[in-house]
């Protein structure tokens, strides 16, 4: 499915679908040419997937997945990985956080899923006012998870399970 808009919606290009409005204001797109709207472009910049009026910059009416990795073992730099898993079953592991001005807004939710060993999660410059590594080792509510976002020149944590 390729579509390609220009000119503020002036010329429009579909190939495949169907587009059920065309006009200056709100774009929806029938993907599955059921007469029902995909897909809408409010004249506002609102995107909608599954709703033909979208309230908010994104606005989802259904399920959304994200990208999800497990970690064996120290690696690089986490990369677009949404979910973070860390399984410390069979030693310490080392996850290291993206520059945070490269990555502004983005969120991640890192868990560790083993009783066993240390996780440790480091970046470039302080986690919001650490002076190192953030260190998930044991927790007595489960398995302890630490969820941070990029504010474009630090990363902060948004929320933490209890030591």
């Amino acid at each position: 499915m390729i579509f390609c808009v220009t000119s503020l919606f002036a010329d429009l290009e579909i190939l495949g679908g169907k587009v059920v409005n065309a006009s200056i204001g709100p774009l929806g797109f029938d993907l599955t040419n059921d007469g029902n709207v995909d897909i809408t472009m409010s004249s506002n910049g609102m995107l909608g997937i599954g709703t033909s009026d979208p309230k908010s910059s994104m606005e989802v009416a259904g399920s959304v997945g994200f990208n999800l990795e497990t970690f064996t073992a120290s690696t690089g730099t986490i990369s677009g990985n949404s979910i973070v898993l860390a399984d410390t079953a069979s030693g310490n592991i080392t996850l290291t956080l993206p520059v945070a001005s490269t990555v502004t807004g983005r969120l991640y939710q890192i868990k560790k899923i083993s009783d066993n060993y240390q996780l440790s999660i480091t970046a470039a410059a302080n986690i919001d006012n650490y002076n190192s590594a953030i260190v998930l080792s044991t927790s007595a509510s489960g398995f302890p998870y630490v969820n941070v976002v990029s504010s474009g020149t630090q990363w902060l944590i948004t929320s933490r399970s209890p030591d």
